[in-house]
């Protein structure tokens, strides 16, 4: 089986146009908004805009964390367990002492001992 001379079309090669892909994901990513407006009229609401930001804002702080390791050619996948033990740690000391100045300095401490 050969395959076809550089000049001729090839077979599927209509959806093979550049900007093709990013137009079918486009579609995509609008049907499932529109599916998921459509199953929960509360999810475009500003407040659960806001709480969706609030909860993904932790993951984009890791992931500038990771870009910048990855940058430097390594990798380290001990951050969420660093981040996740720091937390504890730190809400521990704020429910043993009172002190939420303190139990920032204890996360703080524990996140730079581990990292």
């Amino acid at each position: 089986m050969t395959s076809p001379a550089p000049d001729q079309p090839v077979a599927g090669a209509a959806f093979a146009l550049p900007g093709m892909q990013t137009l079918i994901r486009l579609a995509v990513f609008a049907a499932v908004l529109i599916g998921i407006w459509w199953l929960s009229p509360v999810f475009f609401r500003p407040s659960n805009l806001v709480n969706v930001l609030v909860q993904a804002s932790m993951l984009g702080i890791l992931a500038l964390g990771m870009t910048v390791v990855m940058i430097g050619g390594g990798i380290d996948l001990s951050l969420p367990a660093n981040m996740a033990l720091s937390g504890i740690l730190g809400s521990m000391t704020m429910s043993a002492t009172g002190s939420v100045g303190l139990g920032c300095a204890a996360m703080l401490a524990t996140g730079a001992c581990i990292g």
